[in-house]
């Protein structure tokens, strides 16, 4: 190595540990025989912090409505009452109260489908648009039923097959939808 350049490399080394001594004790390496450092003014920190914004959660959205008994429109109390996506998952499932109400809080909104239910009833079903941060209103009216038919529909395995829509006979509108356990239960057969 030449004389010139060892002296160049003194000198950088040099300088480099000059700026070191230099450095406040903030950005030196702890060496563990480091004196405590000065307390600093909290509005100091506290400008250096940097604080997320808080996101803003969107508003709930809620369903609520009435069943009824279609032939005199006596309160459908106990009738259960099933919210479903497009593609017939369940969304939410409630038993209407004593005067046939029914309250389903924070829904993601979209198109959907509500189903109500009764013990000796067919299902009555509306198509409902929930929409972000509103309260929708939906009643339904639960048609005469006479007969029940009930089962389950289940895989060749005997696995359950839920969400899968059941009609009796030719007419879509006595229908219901398999429970998870693929059970399912039409009333009003013989109807009119």
């Amino acid at each position: 190595m030449s004389r010139r350049a060892l002296v160049l490399l003194l000198a950088t080394g040099a300088l480099a540990a000059a700026i070191l001594t230099i450095l406040p004790d903030e950005l030196s390496p702890p060496t563990g025989r480091d004196k405590p450092r000065e307390p600093r003014a909290v509005e100091e920190i506290e400008s250096e912090k940097r604080i997320a914004e808080p996101r803003e959660r969107p508003a709930a959205t809620r369903l609520e409505g009435r069943v009824t008994f279609l032939r005199d429109g006596a309160p459908g109390a106990g009738a259960e009452v099933i919210l479903r996506d497009r593609e017939w998952e369940e969304i939410a499932h409630v038993v209407a109260s004593g005067d046939g109400s029914y309250v389903m809080n924070g829904l993601a909104p979209g198109k959907r489908i509500l189903l109500a239910r009764g013990p000796t009833h067919p299902v009555a079903d509306a198509p409902v648009v929930l929409r972000e941060g509103e309260t929708t209103r939906c009643d339904l009216a639960l048609p005469p039923g006479v007969v029940r038919i009930t089962g389950r529909v289940h895989t060749r395995d005997n696995r359950p097959v839920a969400g899968a829509l059941v009609y009796t006979g030719s007419n879509p509108r006595r229908r219901s939808i398999t429970d998870t356990e693929g059970q399912y239960s039409i009333g009003g057969i013989g109807a009119e």
